[in-house]
């Protein structure tokens, strides 16, 4: 649905999901740091049911979607794509607040011992200078995936995946006209170099070695299988294809992918734990194009209230730790 500048898009009952997320990321945290510093918690509810990764996966999906969807209503508006506007309101929207969260994680924070965290302040420490520079490159994920969380910034890791996937994702847009093969090109090739590397380690092609397991640790928080899903979602209620949407917005689909969120990571055998993001991904994008997309969905979400803790979800997900 456009707004009334035609420039601009809104979708309904989106702010309510990106609210819900962004509390399901909240609950997970709570419990382990409960767990760490030696409270009662629920750690059995964040193995069991996975809010953590339900709330990162989500918004992957979510952004997937989102960025599709606005890159292919302005190209059908103008015929093509201003990439330096794209990164112009990419920049403004997130690195303020990123940039600001890295500032107090590592000038202010580490002066006030009360909030030093145990258990990663040495990690923390003894990288300092090189964890440092990774974050200022926002590449907060390599710097998770060598070393460990940094106290308080730790979830800046997703961040830093949403903003690589933003580099690249107008480019290739751009270039490639058929924006169907675009999709399936990027997810056929991120699930099979994820494949590629389970396979040589499984098999001994390769050693255990410190470079390999940081690279295989990078790849598997770069999720962009999960944005390619949303992406997809995107194509199809933009392109109008009536064959896929007529399943997605069936009752009995919208309602199956709702029942399951909650077990699916309960009910998954171990051995496909790395692939969990997939199903979820599925059910996510069933998800938002019911509530933001479906005229005739059997559930709104749309009210002031959502709207306005939707918005403010970025924030409540930078400042939470």
């Amino acid at each position: 649905m456009e707004s009334k500048d035609q420039n601009r898009v809104y979708l309904p009952g989106l702010n309510a999901l990106r609210f819900f997320a962004a509390f399901l990321v909240i609950i997970a945290h709570v419990e382990l740091i409960k767990g760490h510093i030696g409270y009662v918690c629920n750690i059995e509810l964040v193995e069991k049911f996975n809010p953590g990764g339900l709330g990162v996966y989500f918004f992957f999906v979510l952004s997937g979607f989102l960025i599709t969807f606005l890159l292919i209503h302005e190209k059908d508006k103008t015929g093509s794509i201003n990439i330096k506007a794209f990164y112009i309101r990419r920049l403004l929207r997130i690195w303020p607040l990123y940039y600001l969260i890295t500032f107090l994680a590592f000038f202010i924070l580490p002066n006030i011992e009360f909030l030093h965290v145990t258990w990663l302040q040495q990690f923390f420490e003894d990288n300092y200078s090189f964890i440092l520079l990774f974050f200022i490159l926002m590449l907060p994920n390599l710097a998770l995936a060598m070393f460990s969380a940094v106290p308080q910034a730790g979830h800046l890791w997703s961040i830093g995946v949403e903003e690589q996937f933003y580099l690249f994702w107008p480019l290739l847009f751009k270039k490639i006209k058929k924006i169907k093969n675009l999709l399936i090109s990027v997810l056929v090739f991120t699930i099979g170099l994820k494949i590629l590397v389970i396979a040589l380690l499984k098999f001994g092609i390769v050693d255990l070695s410190d470079n390999f397991m940081v690279f295989k640790e990078f790849l598997a928080m770069s999720k962009f299988e999960c944005m390619a899903i949303g992406g997809f979602g995107a194509y199809w209620v933009k392109k109008d294809v009536k064959s896929v949407l007529n399943i997605i917005y069936h009752p009995i689909s919208f309602i199956t992918s709702l029942a399951l969120l909650p077990v699916m990571n309960y009910l998954c055998p171990e051995s496909l734990q790395d692939a969990i993001h997939l199903p979820y991904s599925i059910a996510f994008i069933i998800l938002i194009l019911n509530i933001s997309c479906n005229s005739k969905s059997i559930i709104t979400l749309e009210n002031s209230v959502f709207n306005f803790l939707g918005k403010i979800s970025y924030g409540i997900y930078m400042y939470h730790m």
